[in-house]
């Protein structure tokens, strides 16, 4: 198996797309790829820019990431409706249910739900979700408010710095980067190469 790292986080639409890419396209097993999803918080990676990401700083960039989520999701043929929140706790949510052994379903549902659904990842949007993949929504928010829980996201972002992840998603193959949607046939690429 080959382990390969992604960044990401919920409030992002570009990763839901990763994942659902993924899934349709059965590319951990063809692969033999072992995937680990590792939530970083979007804003704290641009603390230059007052924790806002660069696209929604520019409004041509606003324009045209508004159009680009349409494409890819109209390609992947995905609902896409994606909605504003506050990201840290949803974070906190997935490392939770990674502790319970849930992550994977957790991830794929909850992504469906927000940014294909435009549902708010409230508690009780966080609960129901854990439920609905055989997890315990009780003990979920409980290790969201862990000091372990909180401290493995600032864990995260400080890897994810020193990787230089600058966005999501952030691919990394050993130290071979590759950033956003858009860029990860390269790493597909290079792994037919590499048979």
């Amino acid at each position: 198996m080959r382990n390969i790292q992604i960044y990401f986080d919920y409030v992002s639409p570009f990763p839901y797309f990763l994942s659902e890419f993924i899934l349709k396209n059965d590319i951990e097993r063809r692969y033999a790829l072992s995937l680990e999803w590792t939530p970083v918080f979007l804003g704290g990676l641009h603390p230059d820019n007052n924790h806002t990401p660069y696209n929604a700083t520019d409004p041509r960039r606003m324009a045209y990431s508004a159009f680009e989520t349409k494409r890819y999701a109209e390609e992947l043929h995905v609902p896409y409706v994606g909605t504003l929140f506050r990201p840290i706790p949803v974070l906190r949510a997935g490392i939770a249910a990674k502790r319970q052994g849930r992550f994977a379903a957790f991830h794929v549902e909850l992504y469906r739900r927000i940014q294909g659904q435009g549902r708010t990842p409230d508690d009780a949007l966080l609960t129901d979700t854990i439920r609905s993949v055989g997890g315990d929504g009780d003990l979920l928010l409980s290790a969201m408010q862990s000091p372990d829980v909180k401290r493995e996201l600032i864990d995260n972002a400080e890897a994810a710095k020193k990787h230089g992840v600058f966005g999501v998603p952030f691919v990394l193959d050993g130290d071979q980067p590759y950033w956003g949607y858009s860029h990860f046939p390269y790493l597909l690429r290079e792994l037919d190469n590499a048979k």
